[in-house]
């Protein structure tokens, strides 16, 4: 019997399979969980997971996808530059022009939340109806006296459940079992000052570790299609905005956590580099990669978080300064990773910014095929030694069963894989960093392959990350280097799925960042046809 289930804990398809078979993913948590199966369990997951073929790799060895070649986009397209919907830009003009009052607002929020409630699309999970009417009428009572403090009074803000807010609980305290007085995260704090109404929590996977978009509590429908889910931990985040519900939403990316799910969601998501934002009252998860992100309708609005939330706030507007003279890189040996659809929006917005004065720079992509599993090793050894306590002390019971599995697979490193990982991150950060000389921003299309995914995870329950990793070179990449990175719409496919553009900037380039995506933005996108207020 053991032996067959031996057979059976090893059957995991490769990654080229496609498609997940194998084990339930709630009994290969259960297998992990199990001293006595663990190691088997843990070497199937790390060859699902493409681990045993990074360390079985010559040192030195690199796959650089190319040669970079010429490439000449088309780009005579009908361009438009403007916003998109920008809801909290427009709320915030309807206010000064006494047209609604915070007040209006959050009360047909709150219906409209309900009113959703009814039907599954549960993106929030934590609600003060109470202190959020407060709020909002203290915003009104400024505006009518001509007192705002800025433009974001009254403008409507989730916050993810990885961040603590007063008055709401947290993950912490379903982690550990323990009630606590959770005080705002800076972010929160600062968001208050500038006026700002907190909504509530946003769903996220439990410590912020996933990227299924499954959540424990109640299912999270994607806004454009309830059979698929909105992908990555802070799908709830992304959701909520997508459906234009709420026009903002502050989220945590440590491995393309906010920005995987904007992308599925057609949403803009910004993750400022490391040290830009203050990381107080983020649930910890891998320190090295932990950031604040943000989440929007329209790159204008993105703008507006980071200005009120940075350390050093971006020196310059959206609007200004143009891309003339910026250099764009891209990398044409990854472009076969995208599907047609997603390719062909990438390329019209290459030649859009070339048709601005932006010099489009054809790049190598070092270690292509190994960042993305160079990161996600680095990200979950990190959140295994961050809970460690949990998992010697075989407290995971209560975590899901994806949550579970990636810390196992975290600390199933052995010593000698961990200094041959850090070999290789260190060698991946100092090639990759080098090609900054050539290109002031990376651009790169997100794969369609990403909806897939998120349709496959609803319907079995579990993630293939054979698609999960598909396409993710430059958003990974961000991660390992700690830059300033960016995923805004850039169309949508022949089924009416958002498409999205993935940015990379040098470090304290988040005007830069910004800039770029603002020329590239597309004019308004039709919203979700199910789930959409479009209230704002």
């Amino acid at each position: 019997m053991f032996q067959r289930l031996r057979r059976r804990v090893t059957s995991f398809p490769t990654p080229s399979s496609g498609v997940l078979e194998g084990l339930p993913l709630e009994l290969t948590a259960w297998s992990l969980d199990r001293p006595l199966l663990r190691h088997w369990a843990a070497r199937a997951l790390r060859r699902r997971w493409g681990l045993t073929g990074l360390f079985a790799e010559a040192p030195g060895a690199e796959t650089a996808l190319g040669p970079a070649r010429e490439h000449a986009p088309d780009g005579q397209v009908a361009y438009r530059t403007f916003a998109g919907r920008s809801q909290a830009t427009a709320l915030r003009e309807r206010y000064l022009l006494g047209k609604t009052t915070p007040l209006e607002v959050a009360e047909v929020l709150l219906a409209q939340t309900a009113a959703w409630a009814s039907h599954g699309f549960l993106p929030l999970v934590s609600l003060d109806p109470e202190a959020l009417l407060e709020a909002a009428a203290a915003s009104s009572l400024r505006y009518a006296q001509g007192r705002s403090l800025g433009p974001l009074d009254g403008i409507p803000v989730a916050i993810a459940d990885t961040l603590t807010v007063e008055g709401l609980g947290g993950m912490e305290e379903r982690l550990r079992g323990r009630v606590s007085e959770a005080r705002d995260a800076d972010v929160v704090a600062r968001l208050r000052g500038a006026g700002a109404l907190i909504v509530g929590k946003a769903q996220a996977q439990e410590l912020g570790l996933g990227s299924s978009g499954i959540h424990p509590r109640t299912p999270l429908l994607h806004p454009y299609d309830v059979r698929r889910l909105p992908g990555g931990a802070q799908g709830g985040a992304a959701a909520v905005v997508a459906s234009g519900l709420v026009p903002l939403a502050v989220a945590s990316d440590s491995g393309t956590s906010a920005r995987r799910p904007a992308a599925l969601c057609g949403a803009v998501a910004l993750k400022p580099g490391t040290g830009q934002v203050s990381r107080a009252g983020l649930l910890p998860l891998a320190p090295a990669f932990d950031t604040v992100a943000f989440i929007a309708d329209s790159v204008t609005d993105a703008a507006l978080l980071l200005e009120a939330c940075a350390k050093h706030p971006p020196e310059a507007s959206v609007a200004s300064g143009g891309v003339i003279g910026v250099r764009i890189g891209y990398f044409p040996g990854l472009l076969d990773q995208a599907e047609p659809a997603a390719r062909a929006a990438f390329e019209r917005g290459l030649g859009h910014l070339r048709s601005q004065g932006a010099r489009l720079v054809p790049l190598e992509a070092p270690y292509a095929r190994q960042v993305p599993v160079i990161t996600v090793a680095n990200l979950l050894l990190e959140a295994a030694e961050q809970y460690g306590d949990l998992l010697r002390a075989r407290e995971l019971s209560a975590l899901p069963a994806e949550t579970r599995v990636l810390l196992h697979l975290g600390a199933s490193l052995s010593g000698s894989e961990r200094r041959r990982l850090r070999e290789l991150t260190g060698r991946v950060r100092r090639v990759a960093t080098a090609l900054f000389d050539r290109a002031d921003v990376h651009a790169m299309p997100h794969p369609r392959s990403a909806q897939v995914a998120s349709r496959v995870a609803r319907q079995r329950g579990h993630l293939d990350p054979a698609l999960s990793l598909r396409g993710t070179y430059l958003e990974m990449l961000a991660c390992l280097l700690g830059l300033p990175a960016l995923n805004l719409p850039s169309g949508q496919d022949e089924l009416g799925l958002p498409l999205s553009v993935g940015l990379m900037s040098a470090a304290h380039g988040e005007s830069l960042l910004l800039r770029v995506a603002a020329a590239l933005e597309l004019p308004q996108l039709p919203g979700p046809p199910r789930f959409y207020a479009g209230m704002y």
